[in-house]
């Protein structure tokens, strides 16, 4: 009411003013008597202070987050080109899921020992351990992707999109499947990045005809994944292992994945 003298805004939402009693009811007084005996002084609001206030916050933003937003790019371009020179190639596929998580951790290793700073750390610290969730057990041909500026992302219905876009049979795919794949394009764990890289490095000629509307066409596909992975476009977008982005899977799911052991 004291930022609101006009009552714009109970007027707005049809509320109808309070009996005395129902505003300073036994309970609120008791609360309010508590608060004084306890040293609780009154002050008089001024709401040109939150104002204010809120203007403080959004310049110390602005100020703290281009420099804090480069520092964690340029690390993830760093660890991508060391990704990248270790496994070859951007996009890897591994028939099983052992494969993947025997090779990772040979990359965690290679890094620990080539890579990482370790004036911060112990004697007995260990590069971080990678274990595949138990739902991955038998799973075949999973491909893991090196985005630009992220984490690594897995892919375990890779083969089986590349087969829907690029099948000269089109007609011959049933509802299951498709119903198996479209999701993708929903998915958090897979990035915009991923889908720029297929459209990229692999011929889609069904790529329009699975997703019902043009997506032939650079600004088509572009369009395309702006509506559906908006969140990838956005300019206050942080690479996923940095702090104050949100992760894109739960952190129970990161910690029985990557579990860092000392000796």
């Amino acid at each position: 009411m004291l930022a609101d003298p006009e009552r714009k805004a109970y007027q707005a939402f049809a509320l109808q003013r309070l009996s005395w009693f129902q505003v300073f009811s036994p309970a609120a007084l008791k609360l309010y008597w508590k608060l004084l005996r306890g040293g609780m002084k009154r002050e008089r609001y001024q709401g040109e202070d939150i104002y204010h206030r809120n203007i403080e916050m959004q310049q110390r933003f602005q100020q703290h987050f281009s420099p804090y937003r480069k520092h964690i790019v340029d690390t993830a371009l760093s660890y991508r080109g060391k990704a990248v020179e270790f496994f070859g190639s951007d996009l890897v596929v591994f028939e099983t899921s052992n494969q993947l998580q025997e090779r990772l951790n040979e990359f965690n290793q290679w890094y620990f020992d080539t890579v990482a700073d370790k004036t911060k750390l112990t004697n007995k610290s260990k590069p971080a351990l990678f274990t595949v969730p138990e739902e991955w057990s038998d799973v075949r041909d999973i491909a893991m992707f090196i985005p630009p500026e992220d984490g690594l992302q897995f892919v375990t219905k890779h083969k089986q999109l590349l087969h829907i876009l690029q099948t000269s049979k089109p007609g011959e795919v049933t509802m299951n499947e498709m119903q198996e794949i479209l999701p993708m394009l929903f998915d958090d764990s897979v990035g915009a990045e991923y889908w720029y890289y297929l459209k990229g490095k692999f011929s889609l000629p069904n790529l329009s005809l699975f997703m019902k509307c043009p997506a032939d066409s650079k600004e088509d596909f572009d369009a395309l994944l702006r509506i559906y992975r908006a969140p990838d476009f956005s300019p206050l977008k942080l690479p996923r292992f940095s702090t104050f982005s949100s992760e894109k899977i739960s952190q129970e799911t990161m910690t029985r994945i990557f579990s860092k052991k000392d000796a």
